[in-house]
């Protein structure tokens, strides 16, 4: 009779911890989606003003991401713009992001120049390290400033994949000055500057859509493909481009990395 009552026992024992381990599961799901929320609503809102348009599309493959972007106007002229590719997933790299995007506006508004700005950034980078840690954080990223009254661009890619820039019926590319932000306490920087007369556009993105792309595709994606295939996508609706990648995430449910592109249009 006591061995019977005990498995019963043992048995609502079982239950019980089974439902406080739901229970936290539960708890931590809605936690992430929480800070899902909270990490898309200090994204920047687009900009539509006469001379500029900025607009982004930015598609996580986990709850988290470890991709961000941001731009902010600096003065009636100049417009600051960055996006970044935060080190791995999840919540390490969504946490490093959210530290990153409390510092943007105040820097690139108040010191705006590319090299100032990626240098105080690495700055705040190097004091998230920590010194018997075998595996720092560091991200790549490109921020440019663009003056519309000047018609230039002024930028600094750290590490990141080339920006494909088309102006007056020309390409160019923003190719790498520089390592990923937080590599090294001490940075050699050099700003690239480009200069349009009549028109620009900017498409920057993480190397998620160049993986997306090669999937998709079934084939090795280069600069040369790449900017091939943005001259397809260049004069359609963001909204249209961003529908064409859900698709392409849909048909290739193994895509492991997070997304985001950012089109900067400038006509004088």
């Amino acid at each position: 009779m006591y061995v019977i009552i005990n498995r019963r026992f043992a048995g609502e024992e079982g239950n019980i911890t089974m439902t406080t381990q739901q229970e936290r599961v539960n708890h931590l799901n809605l936690e992430l989606e929480l800070a899902k929320q909270v990490q898309r609503s200090v994204l920047c809102p687009p900009i539509d003003d006469i001379h500029i348009h900025i607009d982004a599309i930015y598609e996580p493959s986990h709850e988290l991401s470890g991709d961000f972007y941001a731009w902010y106007r600096i003065n009636k002229n100049q417009y600051g713009i960055i996006i970044m590719d935060v080190m791995g997933h999840g919540i390490s790299s969504s946490l490093v992001c959210m530290f990153m995007s409390s510092l943007l506006q105040d820097t690139i508004k108040k010191i705006s120049d590319p090299e100032r700005v990626i240098l105080e950034l690495n700055r705040y980078m190097n004091r998230l390290q920590m010194p018997n840690k075998l595996e720092n954080y560091y991200f790549s990223a490109i921020y440019i400033m663009l003056d519309t009254k000047k018609k230039t661009i002024e930028y600094i890619n750290a590490g990141h994949p080339p920006g494909v820039v088309f102006l007056d019926y020309k390409v160019a590319l923003l190719e790498q000055s520089c390592y990923a932000i937080g590599l090294f306490d001490n940075m050699n920087v050099n700003k690239g500057k480009i200069k349009y007369r009549n028109s620009i556009q900017i498409m920057l993105f993480t190397d998620g859509l160049t993986e997306l792309l090669k999937m998709d595709r079934k084939i090795d994606i280069d600069t040369n493909t790449l900017t091939n295939l943005f001259l397809d996508y260049k004069d359609i609706p963001l909204s249209e481009f961003q529908s064409i990648i859900s698709n392409m995430i849909h048909t290739n449910p193994h895509q492991e990395d997070d997304i985001c592109f950012i089109r900067i249009s400038s006509k004088s």
